[in-house]
């Protein structure tokens, strides 16, 4: 079943699938908790480091930085923005100083997940904007503090394949204004005054308008930016005609990807950026990387017993074949809590056996039963296109079950999962495959905001994408995150 519905009636009770599973310890659980007086206490690097080094520049000379010369430091810092949502990120520079994105809401007309990191490069420091290449309706803000170095962004590309950086347009508080994510560098000082795009550059052998395996639409973007008004906000910065070149040079490019000729997959998956992300690019140029987080957390009002939590995460990389990407990622699977949970179970049966008796017993507790071995487990992703612009995905996840030993009580086989609690709420039944249908686009879905109501529950979103839902002293919260990203086919 596709996951757009806004509803779901349980066609039974919540979780009462299996003996074994968590419908039979729920069950217990609050007939258990009923009895106890306790109170609850409840980025696409560009390669290695190597290659040549980049000079400080002369007067009016565009600065050039190696490509493969740059490489990722440890700072990274991501955000998820779309239509309705801005956000910012920080990350932390070699030398101290300190980079800050801004998005405004609306930058982006689909969720994505930007993405900014340092690198360093042979002495000069930058970040890398992710992804790389796309095109803002809203032009962001990038500042630096704690630095007094020279900032310039890039604005095409030299000859030999290097970067070339020059001077950015920044707004009256000295920010700089970003409409296309491109690598910004620090320059620890210049002979004299940085080139902005458009302007003659008589040395270095660089240009911001390279037929020949460049990338003019830099060049376009810093025109725009120093075009942008600082104080805009709103519009459209990223022109329909640059969209369309970068369409074209799609195709020109797709025909030249292959394993020897890595940076026209590069350069094919930025023009693809660039010309609006629409559809899924060129097969031959790129590479689906996917991510899955899957998340329950239970817990009982009322009782002392700790919150399950299962967390589930898959990332996978594959080539898409005849436009089908089929991605089989393994899974790091954690569990807390459940052995608590049929610890008190057990328990708390035996307590109520001998206040029926009129026996004394001690209370039930939380300390009868250990956790054995989680088996790991996989999914398997699969994308098909769709007419106009979508995606269909497939999720098919595999697990296993884990032994809780309980001693005198002996070991219980838990073949309950995350899967099995996403699956009641969003009305998947069990051993069914997940179906998800997106814009054939990079972002992040929230698959939970499909969700609307549950018979009987109340179900309340959250920012992060989760939602809670609660029957009466149980309280379930939900998040099921898909995560969608190409990357060069090299």
């Amino acid at each position: 079943m596709v996951l757009s519905h806004g509803s779901y009636r349980k066609p039974m009770p919540m979780f009462g699938r299996r003996l074994t599973g968590l419908g039979f310890v729920v069950a217990i659980a609050l007939l258990a908790s009923s009895c106890s007086s306790t109170p609850s206490d409840a980025s696409s690097s560009s390669g290695t480091a190597g290659g040549s080094a980049a000079g400080l520049p002369a007067a009016a000379e565009l600065v050039l930085v190696s490509r493969a010369a740059m490489h990722l430091a440890s700072a990274s810092s991501t955000v998820d923005v779309g239509l309705r949502k801005g956000g910012s990120i920080s990350v932390e520079l070699p030398s101290g100083a300190i980079a800050t994105l801004t998005f405004e809401a609306g930058a982006v007309d689909a969720r994505t997940r930007m993405t900014m990191s340092a690198f360093e490069a042979d002495g000069i420091e930058g970040v890398l904007l992710e992804p790389a290449g796309t095109w803002l309706a809203i032009p962001a803000r990038l500042a630096f503090t704690n630095t007094d170095r020279t900032p310039a962004i890039r604005v095409g590309n030299a000859a030999d394949g290097s970067w070339a950086f020059g001077a950015p347009a920044m707004d009256p508080a000295g920010a700089i204004i970003v409409v296309r994510l491109r690598p910004v560098v620090l320059l620890p000082g210049t002979a004299g005054p940085l080139p902005a795009a458009g302007e003659v550059v008589a040395t270095g052998g660089a240009t911001v308008d390279v037929e020949a395996g460049g990338d003019p639409l830099d060049g376009r973007a810093a025109e725009e930016e120093a075009e942008a008004e600082a104080v805009e906000t709103d519009g459209d910065t990223g022109s329909a005609e640059a969209k369309d070149e970068a369409g074209r040079r799609v195709e020109q490019l797709a025909p030249e990807c292959g394993p020897d000729l890595p940076r026209a997959a590069a350069q094919a998956l930025e023009a693809w950026r660039t010309a609006g992300s629409q559809g899924s690019p060129p097969a031959e140029c790129a590479l689906l990387r996917a991510a899955v987080l899957a998340q329950a957390i239970i817990e009982f009002s009322g009782s002392p017993v700790a919150p399950y939590q299962e967390t589930v995460r898959a990332t996978g990389t594959g080539l898409a074949i005849d436009q089908v990407a089929d991605v089989n990622m393994p899974a790091e699977r954690e569990v807390t809590g459940i052995e608590q949970l049929i610890s008190f179970v057990a328990t708390g049966v035996e307590w109520g056996f001998a206040k029926v008796g009129g026996v004394d017993w001690p209370d039930p507790n939380v300390n009868r039963c250990s956790l054995g071995a989680i088996p790991q487990g996989s999914v398997r992703l699969e994308a098909v296109p769709l007419p106009g612009g979508k995606l269909r995905v497939t999720l098919t996840p595999k697990h296993g079950a884990y032994p809780v030993d309980c001693g005198e009580w002996g070991v219980i086989d838990m073949d309950v999962t995350v899967w099995d609690t996403l699956g009641d709420l969003l009305g998947v039944r069990a051993g069914k495959s997940f179906v998800v249908t997106t814009t054939a686009t990079e972002h992040v879905q929230h698959v939970m905001s499909s969700l609307k109501t549950v018979e009987g529950s109340t179900v309340r979103h959250r920012a992060d994408g989760s939602v809670t839902v609660r029957e009466g002293q149980l309280v379930m919260n939900g998040l099921f995150d898909l995560d969608l990203r190409y990357e060069p086919a090299t």
